[in-house]
């Protein structure tokens, strides 16, 4: 499974990602080119036609943190 997260940009801004409820892969190319460009990769065994209690349930946060002087625009939900 793929799924982006925000990247920084900007030396003064890090973005880190929390509270993952599965591992990442740590296929040693995608940590060190994907990765870094925002996209997730999971791999994972999820039954064919998985739905309701038997659905598989990805869950993330991520960090932000900058300093005081740095301006942003806010995240899109």
């Amino acid at each position: 499974m793929w799924d982006r997260h925000p990247v920084s940009r900007h030396e003064e801004i890090q973005v880190a990602l929390r509270d993952l409820s599965e591992p990442l892969t740590n296929d040693g190319d995608y940590v060190s080119q994907q990765l870094p460009q925002g996209l997730m990769k999971w791999w994972l065994q999820i039954p064919a036609g998985a739905t309701g209690s038997n659905a598989k349930t990805i869950t993330y946060g991520v960090s932000i943190d900058r300093a005081k002087d740095v301006e942003m625009t806010e995240l899109p939900e």
